[in-house]
Formats: C-alpha cells, structure tokens, sequence
C-alpha cells in the first residue's frame, strides 16, 4: 500500500503513491477502534486487530511545491 520512511533525525514520512505525508503522534481515543482487511470480491472482511496508538498523517506541502 505505502512505505514509511525513517529519517535520520527520527521524524516518519508516509509515501503512498506519489504522496508524500510528515507523520505525528496523535491524540488519545477514548473509543475501541480496529485495524480490518476487506475483500469486495467474496464480501467479507477479517479483524486484523484493535490499536492504541494513533498516528496523523499530513500532507508534506514542500514535497508538493516542489513537483
């Protein structure tokens, strides 16, 4: 789907596609959320699990204006 990418300084990047996004920790939710996979073909989908840690991806605007 996308490769995160580790800078030397420690900050994460997500590339998907031609889209690069700066990567942050996020906020803390109060509510069970689940990572699952789906597949449309055959109509049905599996729970890959539920996570704590949230990350928010944001568009990398210098990596866009260079383009």
């Amino acid at each position: 789907m996308g490769k995160i990418l580790v800078c030397n300084s420690g900050k994460m990047k997500i590339k998907l596609g031609d889209a690069l996004f700066d990567v942050l920790a996020g906020t803390k939710c109060e509510f069970v959320q689940e990572v699952v996979a789906i597949n449309t073909r055959e109509k049905h989908f599996c729970s890959l699990g539920k996570f704590k840690k949230h990350l928010i991806g944001t568009t990398d605007i210098d990596n866009l204006l260079d383009k």
